[in-house]
């Protein structure tokens, strides 16, 4: 049997000196939170919804669909119960052809201009990359993109105005395009996507190089265009403006069906105007003495009534104007005294509806006729959307 030699005392105290300095073992704490452990329901991280401003709308004839954008998405939606039905989103930067850089191929398109071809249940929009998209509206998807102008820069080059032929046949479209400084108009054929002609207009001195508004009037011959300074009639057989109006400030432009009547929201001061037929003034509908309103941001004529006319703007109001009398008949007011800045209005041809967007995602279907809301509803940027551009 082996044995262990005996401890000295100075051993033995050594021993007890390193027992006093080991750490001592600790019991880790409980992993469950609190509030599991007593039955509490675990805590859910808030997710931040943004509601985007509704840049333009548009309303079908019998006032059943109407399309709404805002930033990079299209939504389709099923009205007077207000189901979005499709969510249309444009493609990313790296499909458009001709993409300048990586940099950019991260940006999204964001919507710069619609146009509604009802008749064929299609819509155009153009945006800030510079490109046309065609949409099939029924099916919830992109028919076609048109990569119309080479991207610089993000903005540098995109469409500011679109319009559509009747038949369905013909884009308008007004852009700015890198050192153009003539205007341009152009044409494109909807099915091949190939610009089939271009006007070239001029710049007006006090002017900026490229119109921002453009509609076609209903003999399909002439359209209505317009900038921040101006606002003029193309003939579109011969490309030349029929006649010209120097306006300053402009905010927003409306055109009479049958181009006998056209609506100018302009500032300094913020005013309404009325001019006719080859530019004449008809004088000022409303003029804000006090320099503390802002100008109509939105404005659209009756297509059933020339006659009348509705405008919004700052407080989220509309108003119906009766044009021969030159004075608003009826004001539309919104639920609550909410004050939801409209950027964009547009009425049914064939109902007396019409369809507002505005601020902070919210959209309203508006029944002329009783004078009230129909339907409010606030979209958001956290749905998901049906179809992404190719």
């Amino acid at each position: 049997m082996l044995s262990l030699p005996p401890r000295s005392a100075s051993t033995a105290a050594l021993l007890l000196l390193i027992a006093a300095c080991a750490p001592t073992a600790r019991i880790p704490p409980a992993t469950v939170p609190p509030e599991e452990a007593y039955g509490r329901p675990k805590k859910v991280p808030e997710v931040t919804v943004s509601y985007p401003t509704i840049r333009y709308v548009s309303l079908s004839p019998d006032a059943k669909r109407g399309l709404a954008c805002a930033d990079d998405v299209l939504m389709v939606v099923a009205l007077p119960e207000g189901t979005v039905i499709h969510r249309l989103k444009t493609s990313a930067m790296e499909s458009h052809p001709h993409a300048a850089n990586a940099e950019l191929d991260a940006l999204s398109s964001t919507i710069s201009c619609l146009a509604a071809d009802w008749p064929h249940d299609r819509a155009i929009t153009g945006d800030y990359k510079g490109a046309l998209r065609v949409w099939d509206l029924s099916k919830g998807k992109q028919i076609s993109a048109i990569a119309a102008y080479p991207i610089a820069g993000y903005g540098s080059e995109n469409f500011t105005g679109v319009a559509v032929s009747a038949d369905g046949a013909f884009i308008y479209s007004a852009g700015k395009q890198a050192n153009q400084h003539d205007c341009p108009i152009d044409v494109w054929d909807t099915t091949s996507g190939r610009r089939v002609r271009q006007f070239t207009l001029g710049k007006d001195p006090e002017a900026p190089p490229y119109f921002s508004y453009i509609e076609l009037l209903k003999d399909q011959r002439r359209a209505v265009i317009a900038n921040t300074a101006t606002i003029a009639e193309l003939d579109l057989t011969t490309g030349a403006r029929l006649w010209n109006r120097a306006i300053r400030d402009v905010a927003c432009v409306a055109a009479s069906p049958d181009g006998t009547r056209f609506l100018v929201s302009a500032g300094s001061p913020s005013s309404l105007l009325m001019l006719g037929s080859k530019g004449r003034d008809l004088g000022t509908l409303w003029v804000d003495a006090s320099e503390n309103d802002v100008p109509p941001l939105a404005m659209s004529f009756l297509p059933w009534d020339s006659r009348q006319a509705i405008t919004a703007g700052d407080a989220g109001d509309l108003a119906l104007w009766d044009l021969e009398q030159r004075k608003p008949i009826a004001h539309l007011v919104s639920p609550g005294g909410a004050r939801v800045r409209i950027f964009s209005l547009a009425a049914a041809a064939e109902e007396p509806y019409a369809l507002s967007g505005g601020h902070t995602g919210i959209v309203r279907l508006w029944d002329l006729r009783n004078r009230k809301i129909v339907r409010e509803l606030q979209l958001n940027d956290r749905e998901p959307t049906d179809h992404d551009g190719p």
